[in-house]
């Protein structure tokens, strides 16, 4: 079980693993920017899905006079009204961990890329994946086990960059 990123990241720097590091403020407005981007970009995608599923339904129940009424399809409907609300915490949430400063910047290696993301030395428990930013670009296509990359935690997410 993958721990809290916030110990993770403690143990990490105490056992040496990972090294707290300073980055200039432009780098670090991209990647404040880039993040809040990410949690919009979810929020969108939540909508659209919203939209997608009720004109599913409704053009199913107009025209075939097909009305789900199976727990999947119940379970499936609470899913689908649920994504937008979580999506607008995240906005909030994400804001304000900027806004209070809750975001530090670390530096560690590689270890290993499996299907979920990648693996960093003491924190090896943790899947993480790459901010979507312009300064990266396809850079992160060609990241290795061993090689060095920079990790940002904002609250209790940790994502990569270069």
């Amino acid at each position: 079980m993958a721990r809290d990123p916030k110990w993770a990241v403690n143990d990490a720097v105490q056992a040496q693993s990972i090294s707290k590091i300073s980055i200039d403020e432009n780098r670090e407005k991209e990647l404040l920017s880039a993040i809040k981007k990410s949690a919009f970009g979810m929020f969108i995608g939540s909508i659209v899905l919203l939209v997608v599923a009720f004109g599913i339904v409704a053009a199913l129940a107009a025209f075939a006079g097909v009305i789900f009424y199976s727990v999947k399809m119940v379970i499936a409907y609470i899913i689908v009204i649920i994504f937008p609300i979580y999506a607008i915490y995240n906005i909030i949430h994400t804001n304000s961990a900027i806004k209070k400063g809750d975001y530090d910047f670390y530096q560690g290696q590689i270890v290993t890329k499996t299907d979920k993301g990648f693996k960093v030395t003491g924190l090896e428990d943790l899947d993480l994946s790459f901010i979507k930013n312009k300064t990266d670009g396809d850079k992160k296509d060609n990241v290795k086990p061993g090689d060095i990359v920079k990790i940002m935690r904002i609250d209790n997410d940790l994502s990569l960059f270069l």
